[in-house]
Order: C-alpha cells, then sequence, then structure tokens
C-alpha cells in the first residue's frame, strides 16, 4: 500500500508522471495540464474524500473552493452584500503568479504532516521528487508545485495557503482555490496586502500586480499608496469568478461576451455533423455555459439574455434543418423528460437557478458576513420571486427543495408543457405531445454520436426525429405511391401499408434484442420453427436456457404508430396505448405458448411509448448484463440502441412516401 510504504525511485517517476497537455490560456499563455496514470487518479480522488474531511476543519470558513457546494455563489454573494454595506469599504483581488505551478512542495508536505500525518506517505511519495510528464515525445520533469490535472493537487494547494487569509485582519476573507479576496476599510486593506506580499516567498507564490484588482465605490485618490499601484476598477463594472457583482455596466458586458462567444460557437456547429452539433449545442454550448452566471446574478428579463436564446434558437434551426414556429420553439426548450429538445431557454431558467442559489448559500454567505458589520440581505431574491412566477411559477418549494434549481424548474416547465398541450388544436398534436412525454420516448437524444456503437444518426434521421417530435413541417405536399395525399408534417409514411421502414425497423431492433439475450448468456435462436404445435407461427426469438422459473423466454416485437387514424382515439388519451394494444394482440396470439414458455411482447411506438412489460424486459435485460460487464449503464445503453433504431425506421417511412423512394 502507497500509504504504508516508500515507493522506488524508478516506479515513482511513472505512477506519479503522466501524459501532459498544454492549453491556450484565454489571456494568453499556456496551462499545463497533466493526465496521470489511472491508477494514480483512481487512488488520489480516494485519497482527496479522505483528506478533505480532515481539513475542512482547517482551510474553513475562508477557503470556499474545495468540499464546499455552492462555494462560489456563496463567495459572490457575501462580496457583493459586503460591497453594498458601504461606500466606504474596498475589495481587493489578488492573483498569484502560475500558482499551482510554483508553490515549494517542501510547504505541501509539511502542510498535510502536520493536519494528516496517515495520508502523509501518499502525498510524499506523489511530491517528494520529480516525476515524468511526456509531451510530443519529449519528456518533462515535474519536480514543482502541484499537477494541475490531479485530483488530489487544488486541496494540497488550499492547505498550504490556508494560513494568509487566517492571518489577514480585513473584515471579509474569501478564497477559492487560488482567487483570493479581501474586503474591508482601506487601511486594514493595505497593510493585509503588505502582510500577503511579505508571506508568499515563503511558499515559492508571488503576487501578479497586473491582474490584481481594486475595487471601489468612491474616489480612488485617498487610497493608500501600496492600493493605487493596482489597477483599480468601479464596482459597478467589478467581476469576480467571472461573475458580476453588481446588475450594472460589469453585467452588460459580461452578458454581450457570453452572446458573442455563443455567436462564434454556433457558426461553427455548422461544420458538423447534425448528431453532433446537436450533442454539443445541449450539453456544453446552451444552458451549461451560462448556468454559473444564472446562479451568480438575477439577470431575468435582461435583453442580452433574449439575445442568447434568439441566436440558440436560430442554431437549432440551422442544425436541424427545421423551421421553428413559437409552439415548437416552447417545445423544443423543455427538458427531454417533457417532450422537449432540452435546449433551455436562459431567460426562463435564471429566476430557478438565481432562487436556489440564493437559499443555498444565505447560511454560508451569513457566517461570512459576521463581523464585517454587514448583514445578509439578498435584495435581488425578490425581483428573480417575480420573475418566476411570470415565467410560470405557482407553488414555490418548500424544506430543503428550497436549495435545488430543479425544484423551482419544475413548476415552470410543467406549466408550458400543460399550455403546449391544452392549445392543441386536434388529436394527432395531443397525441404527439403525449408521447414524447412518456418514458423513454427521448432516449435517442442521449444516445452520443458513436459510430463504433451504432449510435450515429445521419442528418436526415436527426432533422426527421426532431421534426417529428416537434410537429414541425419535414417535406412538401404531396402523393404517396399508395395514392393518399401527405401533408407537409410527413407522418403518412409511419403507417403507410407500403412503408419502407418498418422491416428494417423490426429487424434491426429484433437483432438488438437477440445479441442482448446471448451476451447475457441465454442463448437465444431467431425465428424458430415448430415451437407452436400445428401452426405456422414463428415468434422474433426464444431463449435455449430458462429466463425464469425454469422456462425459456419467448418475445416478439412490432411497432405500431402512435398517429395511425385507428390509434389516435386512444394515444390522445393517454400515452402508450397503441404499444399497450399491440402487446395484447401478441399475446393472443401467442396464447398457445403460455403453457410451456414466458412470452413476453415487446412494443415501441414510432413515437417513442413502450408497453409496459417489454420495459420490463428491457430493464432486466439490463439489469443482467451489467452483472457481466460491471457496467451499470447496460440498460441505458440498450434503450439508447432501441431508441435510434427506431428513428432510423421512422426516417426511412418519411423518406420512402416521396416520390421516386422505394
Amino acid at each position: 500500500m502507497i500509504a504504508s510504504a516508500e515507493v522506488p525511485d524508478e516506479i515513482r517517476g511513472f505512477l506519479f508522471g503522466g501524459r501532459l497537455l498544454a492549453l491556450e490560456k484565454k489571456g494568453g499563455g499556456i496551462r499545463p495540464i497533466a493526465v496521470g496514470v489511472t491508477w494514480r487518479r483512481l487512488t488520489s480522488k480516494l485519497v482527496n474524500a479522505a483528506l478533505t474531511s480532515v481539513a475542512m476543519d482547517h482551510i474553513h470558513p475562508y477557503q470556499l473552493g474545495v468540499g464546499v457546494p455552492g462555494g462560489a455563489e456563496a463567495a459572490i454573494s457575501a462580496a457583493r452584500q459586503f460591497l453594498d454595506s458601504s461606500p466606504n469599504n474596498v475589495l481587493l483581488k489578488l492573483d498569484f503568479t502560475n500558482a499551482f505551478n510554483t508553490i515549494r512542495r517542501d510547504c505541501i508536505l509539511e502542510s498535510v504532516a502536520d493536519i494528516s500525518p496517515e495520508w502523509y506517505r501518499y502525498v510524499k511519495s506523489s511530491y517528494e521528487g520529480s516525476s515524468s510528464l511526456f509531451y510530443e515525445g519529449n519528456i518533462v520533469e515535474s519536480a514543482e508545485g502541484v499537477q494541475q490535472g490531479d485530483p488530489l493537487g487544488p486541496l494540497l494547494f488550499c492547505i498550504v495557503i490556508r494560513h494568509i487569509l487566517a492571518s489577514c485582519a480585513s473584515a471579509i476573507r474569501l478564497g477559492y482555490l487560488d482567487d483570493l479576496t479581501l474586503g474591508g476599510a482601506p487601511d486594514t486593506v493595505s497593510k493585509d496586502l503588505e502582510l500577503v506580499r511579505s508571506t508568499l516567498p515563503l511558499l515559492g507564490l508571488s503576487l501578479n500586480d497586473a491582474k490584481c484588482e481594486v475595487i471601489v465605490s468612491r474616489d480612488i485618490r485617498s487610497l493608500p499608496t501600496n492600493l493605487l499601484n493596482l489597477p483599480s476598477v468601479p464596482a459597478t463594472e467589478a467581476v469576480l469568478l467571472g461573475v458580476p457583482l453588481l446588475c450594472d455596466t460589469g453585467l452588460d458586458q459580461v452578458l454581450a461576451e457570453k452572446v458573442r462567444t455563443l455567436s462564434v460557437l454556433c457558426d461553427r456547429l455548422q461544420h458538423l455533423e447534425s448528431h453532433d452539433a446537436l450533442t454539443i449545442l445541449r450539453h456544453s454550448i446552451a444552458l451549461p455555459s451560462m448556468q454559473h452566471l444564472l446562479r451568480g446574478v438575477n439577470c431575468y428579463n435582461h435583453p442580452a439574455l433574449s439575445d442568447f436564446d434568439i441566436k440558440l434558437r436560430s442554431s437549432l434551426s440551422a442544425i436541424l434543418n427545421v423551421n421553428l414556429p413559437d409552439d415548437a420553439w416552447s417545445q423544443a426548450t423543455l427538458p427531454v423528460k417533457l417532450g422537449g429538445l432540452g435546449i433551455r431557454r436562459t431567460n426562463q431558467v435564471a429566476p430557478s437557478a438565481y432562487l436556489a442559489a440564493s437559499h443555498k448559500s444565505e447560511e454560508l454567505v451569513s457566517s461570512l458576513l459576521l463581523g464585517s458589520g454587514a448583514s445578509y440581505l439578498d435584495s435581488a431574491r425578490q425581483q428573480a420571486y417575480a420573475g418566476w412566477v411570470n415565467e410560470g411559477g405557482a407553488t414555490e418549494p418548500v424544506g430543503e427543495a428550497v436549495k435545488i434549481q430543479r425544484e423551482w424548474d419544475a413548476a415552470v416547465v410543467r406549466e408550458v408543457a400543460e399550455n403546449l398541450l391544452n392549445s392543441a388544436s386536434n388529436e394527432h398534436t395531443v397525441a404527439r405531445l403525449r408521447a414524447s412525454c412518456s418514458p423513454h420516448s427521448g432516449d435517442w437524444l442521449s444516445a452520443p454520436p458513436l459510430t463504433a456503437a451504432g449510435l450515429r444518426m445521419s442528418n436526415e434521421v436527426v432533422r426527421i426525429a426532431a421534426g417529428l417530435r416537434l410537429g414541425v413541417q419535414l417535406c412538401g405536399h404531396h402523393t404517396c405511391q399508395c395514392g393518399e395525399a401527405v401533408s407537409t408534417l410527413g407522418t403518412h409514411g409511419l403507417s403507410c401499408k407500403f412503408s419502407s421502414g418498418r422491416i428494417p425497423r423490426h429487424t434491426t431492433v429484433n437483432d438488438l434484442l437477440f445479441r442482448s439475450i446471448n451476451r447475457a448468456g441465454l442463448s437465444a435462436v431467431k425465428e424458430p420453427d415448430g415451437l407452436v404445435p400445428g401452426s405456422s407461427l414463428r415468434p422474433d426469438g426464444v431463449t435455449l436456457i430458462p429466463w425464469s422459473r425454469g422456462r425459456c423466454l419467448a418475445w416478439d416485437f412490432t411497432s405500431p404508430d402512435t398517429l395511425a387514424t385507428s390509434h389516435l382515439p386512444h394515444t390522445s388519451t393517454m400515452a402508450g396505448t397503441a404499444a399497450e394494444r399491440a402487446a395484447r394482440i401478441k399475446e393472443q396470439k401467442y396464447s398457445s405458448l403460455a403453457s410451456t414458455h414466458i412470452f413476453i411482447p415487446v412494443a415501441v411506438e414510432t413515437f417513442g411509448s413502450w408497453n409496459a412489460e417489454g420495459l420490463g424486459l428491457v430493464r432486466e435485460l439490463g439489469k443482467r448484463l451489467t452483472v457481466i460487464t460491471g457496467d451499470p449503464r447496460e440498460t441505458a445503453f440498450l434503450l439508447q440502441r432501441i431508441s435510434v433504431a427506431v428513428q432510423r425506421g421512422n426516417a426511412a417511412a418519411v423518406l420512402g412516401s416521396l416520390p421516386g423512394r422505394t
């Protein structure tokens, strides 16, 4: 065990080294990121969890960057309220020069030995000597600082600098990793600055004066000389941890930059395949890029948020190659489980994000302000609440739920979903909306675009899958080869007797079930002859090893159309009724198997709704695969593959109704 024995130098240099990546910093320069070997990363995560619990008493209450959920929001709120409390106060933001890479390793070892001797040997093995970092065929020796990329690195840095904030006399002292902020009377902050300057060389650190900032609300000419020598920023333009402190010029500038960045990124997305672009837009560029800002400052109804959302809508339309009317855009901005595409509208989420963050950080902010002369008073909370009500919020969360963003957001998105359903003008729209909200109907949206896993969808498949879900125009008016008129929605092909997508969809889904059952060790065969005595009926497959209670499993797959004329009266009332009706028909068809086999019909509608028994089969199959592979995601992966297969079949059916298609 590393924690109880020394590691030989020749082994340690490799185990605690890694692959080096050079990332360009936003403001210029290079940020070296070390990607260590898997063994080291996993071990460091475990040590980090254990060491954090011990270190909390030593690095808190001032250090909020480690082990403090909502620490960033608390730091921003505390600084904002402290600055508002008195125009005579100043805030000083301190910036270190290459902090993580220059902090002295002997200081790291001394600090760990002081607060947690039991983990000293592991940290000593990691940082006592140099280790090898590999960069483009070259070896770079890592002999200083903590490696950026080491899961333990941030905590070690915080442990070393813990005395800096504790020794200062400023009324408010905030640390978020290497971002330190002091606040108080100018003379006090000035003395603390000199104290910090004298302490840092002992730790191998130095201040980067060009990036330090003095945030002021009054005439800076009366400040002490050492503060005058640093860059000053008016409170109206001040930004802390990437979030404006006041809803003023600073917020305008930050949001304008967000819109500009989104515009650049969305233009670049047009060069990617639709599946890749949609995945990146949803998981990286849209709401995720704004989440930190929305939780840190109330910016509901800011004009720039509308600009941001307009650009999102335009980009989504371009990626999918569909026109998005207002109703379709409203649906697209809903979470996937409520029938949307998960491309959230930032102005809709803004009140929920701020309210949750404000409630979550309230107690911590109060403790940070204790003794500073400022009291907790979040004046923006009431404004955010009014915005939440305006977006459709009705019954607010209670208890601990007020600290959870999704609890606030749930009331808003439910209101939007209900309004869409209530305003639907026909059974066709109602059935589509109900099916889109059914469990697992949107699993294809969670499928990563991996060719090797069979999950990558072509541009046309993505266009048609999203278009069917949102009910938008997919084609021009034309006549199908069956003689029926086809509307611009293109849904006729889903139930047409000449549909070219029905057989490929059936074959693909059945093959997925067959291969998964075999992977689970049940040795199945497809379409066995003679299984039903005196009949030519052949279910899609049967296992040769008992599934349960000593009986083998037989299954049969079908995919009824949610919007078929015969199903509409039922699917417009309750989602999944077409799948359940199709499953009952299958059970009647193979009723003679009940005495010898466990027969399970698997029915997945064209819009993704499942029958209960079929979904239960897939979930049980996923559990058995997890036992074999050890991967708890097996059920999710199987559901995604089936969902993608259904969408491919839908695309083939829609396109198959066009003239000249076979």
